[in-house]
């Protein structure tokens, strides 16, 4: 006998378990399979304690977990519900023991009995549609046939209006999470060839494997390409792409393809993003100046496809081989595998969201990819792709995953029934060089922080929260915190007016970076340029407080490429540097006599004197987050190679020296890694501590 199906009302949450949704002040809210169980339990239940081994057996009947998985359910659900463990509205924690749903909860639906489940009722059977003969009198021929064509049109409208209902539920859902390593270092998932994961560990150039059951990670031995970088697995999984960095940091690479299991390595062409065809004869693959290049495998017929208009990166073939999707400026672009119809996806759909890493299901019928509202957890959403007579082509995608747990890569299993997919929660450590021992020391309490800025006179500290992107300051030990920024701006690179009554910072939009400037005792941030509609990088002021100096491009994207201008803030004049193209990230000497950059491939170093108009290269290597020492007399930077370390060097130039090395020191933060200096030029880091696994996500399709 089938059990009933109720709708459960309660403040303003309705939930639905005939559809399986959670509804609240008007939007349907994403759960997850378990999450969802266990609110049904506790509804089915309501103002009695429930153990918790009434609902380990109601919900995870079917394996054996652990405590920690209802734990982890619970506070989603209170997550989900807005509820709070101390003062709580809903659900009450009962010590040792178990739960108790609190609130009044209106009942309706196909019958309800309070206690009457002992276990969670399963999705309901797909509808079936009966005909019943019924006696008929005679009438005339033409009308029986009219008649007939009525009632079988009624009968395919009464199918595509049921069909359609259902397709208002998400078609695809993640039905079960399992975790297959546990070692908190896995790295991203890049390819399977079905027995087997590939991975590439965060900011380190090497690759590694794993069983798709999970268990050991262990490197691949057949890599021979130096500070090889992993692009994707052929289809037939017989052969990697990869990347090498051996010489330079660069958002271009050479591109090889290189056989799993031996065989020598085939270079193809310098790349930023490459994919294989859906049957691994040619490879897809992107420039530096915005093309979109295809190539044999064998190395031969590169030929351009089109021009992107900016830097892909991420790209996707699709299974039936028409379509090439990308990533470009945080948003999904995609093109015909002819060079045709290139335009962007998802247009209007939350478009203060970052879009990236789309990949197809292997039947094509589903495409996923990664997107978080600012400050929040980057998700897994899906996009219905399925074409059919009775099916309405889906405009908006809808969203997989849901929780504290940040998707940072994922790729379809080869049996097109789960995914498998690195998940991360992000967490770091601000650490600063003490000078004594020469040793990181936790600072601000370590709390989980970067991109440090202190004003003139070294009483105050502004920083960006990692990972939720909200800028504060501070004092130097951390009190008297005020908040000058929310979600969905991201600031970064903040720095500090002369005066101290002002941060001027970078935050991203669909459009590029642009400057915004923000009171430092709190206030409503605005655009330093609102009428600007180029980019706005690495804003700061002059020493006297009467310019403000930005670059126009960026490192990630530098088709378009950069220069450096001044603001002149009393006649409101911008001008170009003399001599600046190429150049980025600028940034005034105390005196204000010199102005430092970094070419756009970070490869140099240069400095600009005010008097004379001329720029002169000052360090040749790669390098990252170049700054002044609090006196002018020095440039330190961070070095990110496998030499990685902090030096510095005169401003005048000179001999690099060493400060401290690096090696071993895991970096994290907004931007990858993050280097700084406090008010006495003691170098900050932000150390991570985040923790990096792989899981399978299984799917149940609708």
């Amino acid at each position: 006998m089938e059990q009933p199906r109720c709708i459960f009302r309660f403040a303003d949450v309705e939930v639905d378990e005939r559809n399986f949704t959670v509804t609240k002040a008007g939007e349907v809210l994403p759960v997850e399979p378990k999450v969802f169980k266990v609110l049904q339990f506790l509804l089915h239940n309501t103002h009695r304690v429930v153990t918790k081994d009434e609902l380990l057996d109601a919900v995870w009947s079917d394996t054996s977990v652990s405590e920690n998985s209802l734990t982890r359910s619970v506070a989603s659900l209170r997550r989900l519900l807005g509820d709070d463990i101390h003062q709580p509205r809903f659900i009450a924690t009962i010590p040792t023991i178990g739960y108790r749903f609190l609130c009044e909860v209106q009942v309706s639906g196909d019958g309800f009995v309070s206690g009457a489940y002992s276990s969670i009722p399963e999705a309901p059977p797909e509808a079936a549609f009966a005909t019943t003969r019924t006696a008929e009198t005679p009438r005339p021929r033409m009308r029986r046939a009219f008649g007939i064509v009525v009632a079988c049109c009624a009968c395919i409208l009464l199918i595509w209006f049921e069909v359609a209902s259902r397709n208002t539920a998400a078609p695809l859902r993640i039905s079960d999470y399992t975790q297959l390593t546990h070692n908190g270092r896995a790295g991203e998932v890049r390819g399977t060839d079905g027995s087997r994961l590939y991975l590439q560990p965060s900011l380190e150039f090497s690759i590694s494997q794993v069983s798709v059951l999970g268990g050991m990670i262990e490197p691949v031995p057949s890599i021979t390409l130096p500070k090889p970088l992993l692009r994707g697995v052929s289809p037939d999984g017989s052969t990697f792409l990869i990347q090498s960095y051996e010489k330079r940091l660069s958002a271009s690479a050479p591109l090889y393809t290189a056989q799993v299991v031996g065989g020598s390595n085939r270079y193809l062409a310098d790349a930023v993003s490459a994919a294989w065809s859906p049957d691994g004869k040619l490879v897809a693959y992107s420039t530096l100046n915005g093309d979109i290049n295809i190539i044999s495998s064998d190395g031969t017929g590169a030929h351009k496809l089109a021009s992107a208009g900016g830097a892909a990166y991420a790209l996707s073939w699709s299974p039936d081989g028409r379509t090439i999707r990308f990533d470009r400026e945080h948003s999904l672009w995609e093109i015909t595998s002819s060079g045709s119809n290139l335009h962007p996806l998802l247009v209007g759909w939350r478009p203060s969201w970052g879009r990236c890493c789309g990949h197809w299901s292997t039947d094509g019928g589903f495409f996923i990819f990664l997107t978080a509202p600012p400050g929040s957890a980057s998700q897994i959403y899906a996009l219905d792709e399925r074409r059919g007579l009775f099916r309405r082509t889906a405009k908006e995608p809808f969203q997989l995953t849901s929780g504290p747990v940040n998707w940072e890569s994922m790729v379809f299993n080869q049996d097109g029934k789960s995914i498998f997919a690195t998940g991360s929660t992000s967490a770091g450590e601000l650490v600063r060089l003490d000078p004594k021992s020469n040793r990181f020391q936790p600072f601000l309490r370590g709390i989980s922080a970067d991109l440090l800025a202190f004003s003139k006179d070294g009483r105050s500290v502004t920083y960006v929260s990692y990972p939720d992107d909200i800028l504060w300051r501070a004092n130097p030990d951390g009190s008297d915190r005020v908040q000058l920024t929310s979600p969905p701006l991201e600031p970064a690179a903040p720095a500090w007016s002369p005066d101290g009554t002002q941060i001027i910072f970078m935050a991203p939009s669909p459009q590029g970076w642009h400057a915004w400037i923000v009171p430092s005792s709190g206030g409503s941030p605005q655009r330093l340029l609102p009428e600007d509609s180029g980019q706005e990088t690495f804003p700061s002021w002059s020493p006297d407080g009467r310019k403000i100096i930005f670059s126009t491009g960026s490192f990630y994207d530098r088709i378009k490429g950069s220069d450096i201008r001044v603001l002149d803030l009393g006649s409101h004049q911008i001008t170009t540097l003399s001599g600046s193209p190429g150049k980025f990230a600028p940034a005034w000497s105390p005196d204000g006599q010199s102005i430092l950059a970094a070419s756009l491939d970070l490869s140099s170093l240069c400095v600009f004197e005010t008097k004379t108009q001329h720029w002169s290269t000052v360090y040749k290597g790669i390098l990252v987050y170049p700054r002044w020492s609090g006196d002018g007399q020095f440039i330190y930077f961070l070095r990110y190679t496998d030499d990685s370390g902090i030096l510095r060097i005169p401003a005048t130039g000179g001999e690099a020296k060493g400060v401290v090395g690096l090696k071993g020191f895991r970096f994290t933060g907004t931007f990858g890694l993050w280097f700084g200096l406090d008010h006495t030029d003691a170098p900050l880091l932000l150390r991570d501590a985040s923790t990096t696994d792989l899981y399978a996500l299984t799917l149940e399709q609708k």
